[in-house]
């Protein structure tokens, strides 16, 4: 508190003890009153006791959060003209926004620096204390209007506080984390915070003077943004609003900057200057774009594929349209997402396809065929299939319809069937019309591309047509008289013969899909059409199978649904990985900032032990990000592929009682490991970089799901084969439904709590335990405690 400035009360609203401590600590130290208050809910009673002359406010409270506290304070005449400091680690523009919506005059974001804070206070305080004088001095303008000296020295004195402040609006300007300049009517810079700098590429000071317009922006942008500079300063012009546009740093960079723009105005509302703020988005562009790219390429696929695609969620909304899908029903592609499936397609045809949506909303795939008209009312016979996509509870999140244009396959079951009536027919006729209508049937089989066999009652194969030969790689000659079980794969002879049969029987045609087995082995999927040939006297003489290769079909469904779910997979791991990461980071950093803000301000104050104390740590939060770091690196060399086991000879027992001197060390001894070591460990050959990931994160696991004092068991056994890790601890163990993904990146148990923790160490174990060739298995029960045996085989030397 600066000596000419009155006593001040500063009331600090915060529910985390650390912050608390650190701004009581500053604020008393600087001649302030402070109360703190860790309840939002009992803030507007303590604001109306106290009566403070400011508040710092936190905004991530429980059950009542600081936005709503400050329009409450806001709405209380009494106490609204109190200023309120938000002090919060949201450091989005909209959090910002919102805040000073709500009426705080300041926002400072954590981790905070403390001489920042006290910057702010001190100029808030100023105002409020000037604005009191204020009041107080029109209340006395009456009794001192010949005191014109006195207020000459006043307003002297104003003045200079004047250029103090302008000063201080410097400063807080270069903390600033975006572009923040002002423009003359002319377009020169008059000001330029230390980030535009930095950004442009400029030593301080050297734009100072430089018209914006000729040196910053490229020429294909100078002439527009000048004539709209123009018109603003002209005041033809109104707000510009939210705009970004490439600028050209020093070195010749092209950077997107989004700016915002507020006209500052003279008493006669002449505009005098512009006030620019730009952030600089160009990662956050190159990175839409990319998303872009990806979503183009996946559209450049599926529009090629020769079938109409959707994928629709589980309301029945479109979610994606292939460009076939969007033409067949007549909608523009870009316009169908979010129409429900009725809106899209003709009644009837959605009405006699929904007990199949149905079905594939309850988790089953499933196909089906009818006929529909296209959008020019060409009647067309089709083949439906809906696949479900599950999310990671077994639950339907959304489908993929398939449907596939089988016309002209339906036009030749057709032809093969009439052609089978016109036999009946023709029986009598055996002479000329027989030849006649076998060149007709030779026409129709050696015009089909795809595969027809002619099989009788028998199930012997009579005529085949050449789409066969170059489907089977066997001459159609080879297969007369041969079953048609030798061209089906193994498994299938049974059902197949039986549909066979079952057709001839039933007089009705049949469709299933089959696996078909060429010359040299290979197996096919295929779906097969079986139609009954009849007779005069109404016997079926033989059936008529239509054979189509729908392998290629099937893969193609297959790695699309790969596509998907691997797409959704690495969103959500991306998600949970920095989640974690800024999590765990947040915190050793903010101790790292408040431990060091308080050797700097306090150093010589401090006993020697205190700064041991203070720096031991700054060196146990770094510990912690280096710890974090390491496993990360330990996983992703691990899924790269670029870990390999490097064995060395070592004394196993030695190794893993430092491990354990270790463990202890940096937990403060707060538990005691008991270990045990059995058999010859003393010289062993194996990968000690591997060995000291198992045993180091299952050891710091016992100890911190265990309580304080507790017992944690490490025993190591060997013989000529292996060695047995066993560590066992008392802890809150395992629940029963989290055990099944216990080794999984990024998963923690819901019974840890606020106990901190990544998720990787489990995962670093498993890997590393496979990589060396090994088994890990665990037991637990939750409250009772968990226990881990890892088995690494390994060679020992005898010793000489």
């Amino acid at each position: 508190m600066k000596n000419n400035q009155p006593e001040s009360k500063i009331l600090i609203i915060d529910d985390e003890p650390v912050n608390i401590r650190i701004l009581s600590a500053g604020l008393q130290n600087e001649g302030y009153t402070v109360y703190p208050v860790t309840d939002g809910r009992q803030a507007i009673t303590a604001i109306k006791e106290l009566m403070p002359d400011l508040v710092l406010l936190d905004v991530m409270m429980p059950e009542i959060n600081g936005y709503q506290i400050c329009e409450q304070i806001k709405a209380e005449p009494n106490i609204r003209d109190i200023p309120v400091i938000f002090v919060s680690a949201l450091e989005n523009t909209a959090e910002k926004l919102r805040a000073f919506e709500a009426g705080g005059v300041d926002y400072v974001t954590k981790p905070f620096q403390f001489q920042e804070v006290l910057a702010r206070v001190e100029t808030q305080l100023k105002i409020r204390h000037q604005h009191l004088e204020i009041q107080r001095l029109r209340e006395q303008d009456r009794q001192r209007i010949e005191q014109l000296q006195h207020e000459n020295t006043q307003r002297r004195k104003a003045e200079t506080a004047l250029r103090q402040e302008r000063d201080r609006v410097q400063t807080y300007l270069d903390i600033a984390g975006v572009i923040l300049m002002v423009l003359d009517p002319q377009g020169k810079i008059v000001l330029l915070n230390k980030e535009g700098y930095r950004i442009l590429g400029y030593e301080e000071g050297e734009l100072i003077g430089q018209n914006w317009f000729d040196i910053i922006l490229s020429p294909p942008d100078r002439g527009i943004l000048r004539d709209l500079f123009n018109r603003v300063i002209a005041g033809s012009v109104g707000d510009v609003g939210e705009y970004e546009n490439p600028i050209i740093t020093k070195t010749g960079e092209k950077r997107i900057v989004a700016w915002r723009n507020a006209k500052i105005q003279d008493d006669t509302g002449n505009v005098v200057s512009i006030l620019s703020s730009g952030q600089d988005v160009t990662e956050r562009r190159i990175a839409e774009q990319t998303v872009i790219d990806s979503q183009e390429q996946l559209e450049l696929i599926t529009d090629k594929l020769p079938a109409l695609l959707a994928y629709i969620d589980a309301k029945q909304h479109y979610l994606y349209a292939n460009q076939m899908y969007a033409e067949w029903y007549g909608c523009a592609k870009e316009k169908i997402v979010g129409l429900h499936v009725s809106e899209v397609m003709p009644e009837q045809d959605y009405q006699r396809g929904l007990p199949y949506i149905e079905t594939v909303l309850g988790g089953k795939e499933v196909t089906y065929e009818n006929t529909t008209q296209s959008v020019v009312k060409e009647l067309r016979a089709i083949r439906t299939t809906y696949i479900p996509h599950l999310d990671e509870h077994g639950q339907v999140k959304a489908f993929l319809a398939l449907v596939e244009d089988i016309t002209e396959n339906k036009r030749t079951e057709d032809a093969l069937q009439q052609y089978a009536t016109r036999l009946e027919e023709m029986v009598e006729q055996r002479t000329i019309a027989l030849a006649q209508s076998k060149e007709q049937f030779e026409t129709i089989l050696n015009s089909s591309s795809d595969v027809i066999i002619m099989v009788g009652a028998d199930g012997m194969i009579q005529q085949t047509n050449p789409a066969f030969e170059r489907a089977f790689g066997i001459h159609r000659h080879d297969v007369l008289n041969r079953s048609i079980a030798s061209m089906l794969a193994s498994s299938q002879v049974d059902d197949i013969m039986n549909t066979l049969y079952d057709v001839i029987q039933s007089k009705q045609p049949y469709r299933i899909e089959v696996g078909m087995c060429k010359r040299d082995g290979t197996v096919f999927d295929a779906d097969m059409a079986l139609s009954p040939i009849a007779e005069e006297n109404g016997s079926v003489s033989g059936v008529v199978c239509s054979i189509r290769d729908i392998s290629q079909r099937k893969q193609m469904l297959s790695q699309l649904r790969q596509t998907l779910e691997r797409q959704v997979e690495l969103s959500t791991l991306k998600t949970r990985f920095i989640e974690t990461v800024s999590h765990e980071f947040r915190t050793p950093l903010a101790i790292i900032q408040s431990t060091s803000e308080l050797l700097k301000r306090y150093y010589e104050k401090m006993s020697v032990e205190q700064r041991e104390q203070k720096l031991d740590r700054i060196e146990q939060a770094i510990q912690r990000m280096v710890d974090l770091l390491d496993d990360v690196l330990a996983i992703s060399d691990t899924e790269m592929s670029n870990v390999q086991p490097r064995p060395t000879l070592f004394n196993l027992t030695q190794f893993c009682a430092d491990i354990v001197r270790e463990v202890q060390t940096q937990t403060n001894e707060t538990h005691k490991v008991e270990f045990v070591s059995q058999g010859e460990c003393e010289q062993a050959v194996m990968d000690q970089i591997l060995v000291r990931n198992i045993v180091i994160h299952l050891l710091n696991n016992a100890i911190k799901f265990s309580s304080p004092s507790s017992e944690v068991i490490f025993n190591l056994g060997c013989d000529d084969r292996q060695a047995i890790f066993h560590i066992e601890d008392k802890g809150i163990g395992i629940p029963e439904a989290e055990k099944e993904n216990l080794f999984l990146v990024f998963h923690r148990a819901m019974n840890v709590g606020t106990i901190p923790g990544t998720g990787l160490g489990l995962a670093i174990v498993k890997q590393s335990v496979e990589l060396h060739g090994g088994t890990i298995v665990f037991d637990s029960e939750e409250g009772v405690g968990t226990s881990f045996t890892v088995v690494l085989p390994h060679l020992f030397l005898t010793p000489s």
